[in-house]
C-alpha cells in the first residue's frame, strides 16, 4: 500500500426502500494516493456520495474494508472512528453552511476551537488559511457579503484549519457557475501541490476532470473505469 493513504476493498452498501433493496455500492475497489486530487464522477444516484461518506468514515459499508494509513477502519468503534475523522479529515459540502452571524475569520476560528487548537497559534493559522485560499482581504466579511465562490473558499479554509491529512468534498461546486467552480477546484489543486494535502471530491461537472490527478467513474454503484 505504498503511498496509498486511503483504500477501499470490496465495498458494498445497501438500502431498503419498501420491499426493494437498493445496491448503492457493489463490490467497489478504490485506492487514493497521498498528495493527489482524486475526483469521483457520475450522475446523480451513481453512488458518489455513498462512497465518499464511507471513505470519510461518516458511514460504514455493509461489506468490505476501508483503510486509512494501513489501519482498517470498519471494525473500529464509533468513538474510535470519530477520533480518526476529527484529527485526520476535513469536509466540504455543496451546502456551504458557514455560520451567518460570524465573519470569515470567526468561522475558521470556530473550527479551531472545536479542534482544541493551541490558542497562541490560532490567529496565525487563520491568517495562513485565508491566504491559502486567496481571501485574506475578506477576513472581516460575513457570509452574506461574499460571493458563492468566495463563501465556498472560506469553507475550504475552515476545513483545512486543523491541518487534516485528507479533505473530502462532496459536490463542492454544485451550486456554483463554471467560473466560480473552477476557482474552487483550483484552490484544491493548489493545496495538493503546495500543502501536500490529499483531496477526494465528487462532481458531475465535466469541466473539472482535467484538473484531477485521478478520476473514477461510478455508474449504478460500480466503478466502470479509472
Amino acid at each position: 500500500m505504498d503511498n496509498i493513504i486511503i483504500k477501499g476493498t470490496n465495498l458494498c452498501r445497501y438500502y431498503k426502500s419498501g420491499e426493494q433493496t437498493i445496491n448503492a455500492l457493489k463490490n467497489v475497489d478504490i485506492e487514493i494516493k497521498e498528495g493527489t486530487l482524486t475526483i469521483l464522477r457520475g450522475r446523480s444516484g451513481a453512488g458518489k456520495t455513498t462512497l465518499i461518506n464511507i471513505l470519510g468514515a461518516i458511514d460504514r459499508p455493509d461489506a468490505g474494508e476501508v483503510y486509512f494509513n494501513n489501519a482498517e477502519l470498519s471494525s473500529l468503534t464509533d468513538k474510535e472512528r470519530d477520533e480518526v475523522r476529527r484529527i485526520n479529515y476535513g469536509f466540504v459540502f455543496q451546502s456551504i453552511a458557514l455560520i451567518p452571524n460570524m465573519t470569515a475569520y470567526e468561522n475558521i476560528e470556530f473550527e479551531l476551537l472545536l479542534s482544541n487548537y493551541p490558542a497562541s497559534e490560532r490567529d496565525s493559522r487563520i491568517k495562513d488559511c485565508l491566504k491559502l485560499v486567496g481571501l485574506s482581504n475578506r477576513a472581516v466579511h460575513f457570509p452574506s457579503q461574499l460571493s458563492g465562490g468566495e463563501a465556498q473558499r472560506i469553507a475550504i479554509a475552515r476545513s483545512i484549519a486543523h491541518k487534516p491529512k485528507v479533505i473530502f468534498a462532496d459536490e463542492p461546486t454544485g451550486a456554483l457557475d463554471t467560473k466560480m467552480g473552477l476557482q474552487v477546484v483550483n484552490v484544491f489543486k493548489s493545496l495538493v501541490q503546495n500543502e501536500k494535502l490529499t483531496v477526494v471530491m465528487t462532481t458531475h461537472d465535466p469541466n473539472m476532470m482535467e484538473i484531477a490527478d485521478y478520476v473514477y467513474t461510478l455508474q449504478d454503484g460500480e466503478i466502470v473505469n479509472e
